[in-house]
């Protein structure tokens, strides 16, 4: 007690000890890095679950198989097992599934497995050989692995006698009469020249089968590579034909007619200096009027000159089962006993004008179809197929020019007699490719407004594929509208339970291509939207007489008491 009293109360506090300061933070550094230790060692010795991952990949080769045409019934597909790796740090869980695909006669085992290997390779999976069962020598193994683990045990079994699918198409005869095309045209157009026509070659790919011709040309004097295909490009009437000059052609030719990407023709041209020929008329409106198409139709024979037989009139366009206008190609598809629901009228027929809309199908394959109807009444509706040469062009110009354009989707037929063209919907496709395809080819076109069927009596009649489609064009804000090429289509109930607005064709003008049943039909087309208040018609590009009647009856349509109208104006 008397040394407190003692302190002197002034006197300095001295400072803590270093002790006093240290201890504690390195406590707390202690405890942060066991704690951190604890985490990681536990984030490292986790368990690892790939199953959902492993599961989404087994599903991705399976449309990878379908997309490369292998048929869903030769795809058979065994339940996953559950697969766990305990001995490794950290444990692995994944789902390990077992294919068995019957593989067409048509495709080899080393081409399958190359699109496998490109396919899956997006998704770091690689696709390997794997050892064969000498009991089995002819079924060939594939192993898929994610990283270490194998996923999927494939056997690639062998039918050679197996018949080949509806997706190979025998293109053949259409590309025989693209040479003979080619044959009349040199024959018109080249004298003062020479040409000589080779032996044709057999091609094939995984779809087709197909010709393939070549010519050796020496042009008349002044006559150019880009006349000759122009006057080509004026004859060409098979859809999805289309001819081509300049450098990365097949073969090196100097100009190559195709249809679609396969080469039917090949010409070797030599130019020879000169005065340039005349070039084809361009189309226009008073040569519709005329009564003749310039461009479309061929040229006087010269004398002395073979002439080769005419070519065949192409196959019309897809129609309901009906017996005034389905083509022979449907008609052979079975008829399905399902009530038919037709779109409720948009409107009281009774009040005000009565409104029609008419679509002209098939655009993109041909300039001169093109300009024919690009020179036509702009409240005309243009439908444009994708993947084709003039495509762009069309929907482009058309678009500039006040018309409304739509993407004219192709979709697989019942038939299977007509080939597929470029970026054609199946049945057989899975979801994403599905989705894939009809965005691509909604991208083309930034002007289109909507969407119509190319063929399709297969597809549209399936509603769960059909669904696809229109999840596309709900995120697109487009309108669909269902050519009904079958009366089993549900495209217009798909589209309006999925909330978009949508219509139905009422009249093909053009399924018989002379100007008397075109105009029949047209009639027929004006009654119904008398009658009703409203109806669409459908033509087609490549009918150089529907134009013509067009060109004749639309100036008539308002003393009747009809508007034309685009086809959005009549979406419900």
């Amino acid at each position: 007690m008397a040394e407190n009293e003692n302190e002197d109360p002034s006197a300095p506090v001295p400072p803590p000890s270093i002790a006093r300061l240290v201890l504690p933070l390195l406590g707390l550094t202690t405890s942060l890095a066991l704690a951190g230790l604890l985490i990681a060692t536990f984030w490292i010795g986790r368990p690892v679950n790939l199953a959902f991952r492993t599961q989404d990949l087994a599903d991705m080769v399976e449309e990878s198989l379908l997309k490369h045409h292998i048929p869903q019934a030769n795809i058979l597909r065994s339940d996953p097992v559950v697969q766990r790796d305990s001995q490794r740090k950290p444990p692995i869980t994944w789902t390990l599934h077992a294919f068995q695909v019957t593989v067409p006669a048509r495709l080899n085992n080393a081409s399958l497995r190359e699109f496998l290997t490109s396919d899956m390779s997006t998704y770091a999976v690689r696709v390997m050989n794997a050892e064969r069962d000498p009991d089995t020598s002819d079924v060939e193994k594939l192993a898929f692995y994610l990283g270490d683990q194998q996923f999927i045990e494939m056997s690639l079994v062998r039918h050679p006698e197996e018949a080949q699918t509806v997706y190979r198409s025998d293109l053949r005869s259409k590309s025989d009469q693209l040479a003979d095309l080619a044959d009349s045209v040199l024959a018109n157009q080249t004298a003062g020249g020479t040409y000589n026509r080779n032996d044709l070659v057999s091609r094939e790919d995984l779809n087709s089968y197909w010709n393939y011709t070549t010519f050796n040309v020496t042009l008349p004097p002044g006559m150019t590579v880009g006349a000759l295909k122009e006057f080509i490009d004026a004859r060409l009437n098979l859809p999805d034909a289309r001819v081509e000059t300049g450098p990365n052609l097949f073969g090196d030719v100097d100009l190559q007619i195709s249809l679609g990407i396969r080469p039917c023709v090949g010409m070797y041209c030599t130019e020879q200096p000169g005065s340039p020929e005349a070039r084809p008329t361009p189309i226009d409106l008073d040569s519709v009027l005329g009564g003749g198409i310039l461009g479309s139709e061929p040229t006087e024979e010269p004398m002395n000159t073979p002439v080769r037989p005419p070519l065949a009139d192409p196959p019309p366009p897809e129609a309901p089962l009906e017996a005034t206008e389905a083509p022979a190609e449907e008609r052979a598809a079975p008829m399905v006993e399902t009530p038919v629901v037709m779109p409720p009228a948009a409107r009281n027929p009774d009040e005000g004008p009565k409104r029609m809309a008419i679509i002209i199908d098939d655009g993109g394959n041909n300039r001169s179809d093109s300009d024919r109807y690009l020179a036509l009444d702009t409240r005309l509706t243009l439908a444009v197929l994708p993947n084709t040469t003039y495509g762009t062009y069309t929907a482009e110009e058309g678009a500039n020019r006040g018309f409304e354009i739509m993407l004219h989707m192709p979709m697989e037929t019942d038939s299977g007699s007509e080939e597929a063209v470029e970026g054609t919907l199946f049945t057989a496709m899975g979801k994403k490719e599905i989705l894939k395809l009809t965005n691509n080819a909604l991208d083309q076109y930034p002007a289109v407004v909507g969407l119509n069927n190319h063929t399709g009596s297969k597809f549209t009649s399936n509603a769960k594929k059909m669904a696809f489609v229109m999840e596309v064009l709900k995120k697109r804000d487009l309108f669909f509208i269902d050519s009904y090429t079958i009366n089993t289509s549900v495209g217009y109930e798909t589209a309006r339970k999925a909330g978009i607005p949508a219509a139905r064709r009422d009249v093909f003008l053009d399924n018989e291509a002379d100007e008397a049943s075109i105009r029949a039909q047209f009639e027929e087309l004006v009654e119904k939207t008398l009658k009703n208040g409203q109806a669409i018609g459908i033509g087609h590009f490549q009918k150089p007489n529907t134009a013509k009647v067009l060109a004749a009856e639309i100036p008539r349509l308002a003393e009747k008491g009809i508007t034309l109208v685009h086809a959005s104006e009549l979406v419900q």
